[in-house]
């Protein structure tokens, strides 16, 4: 069994609003921001059951939120 592709995101309150509606739209478990849009930072955390659609919410994020970081690259592998 494949497990789930876990990404965290820092982008704009206002890019991540955007993202969310997308993903959300896409089907994806999406936790993230909500409320009003401004530019502060924010984080978005999406759960992807599959490489393909790991490779679907980095194409969303490079697309419509450029200037985002991905920020749990750096986190250790579960044992």
């Amino acid at each position: 069994m494949e497990q789930d592709h876990r990404m965290r995101f820092q982008l704009s309150h206002r890019d991540g609003l955007l993202v969310r509606r997308l993903l959300d739209r896409d089907g994806f478990a999406v936790d993230g921001p909500d409320g009003r849009g401004d530019d502060r930072r924010t984080q978005l955390s999406v759960v992807a059951e599959t490489e393909g659609r790991a490779a679907r919410v980095r194409e969303v994020v490079a697309r419509w939120a450029p200037e985002a970081v991905r920020v749990d690259r750096f986190r250790p592998d579960p044992v």
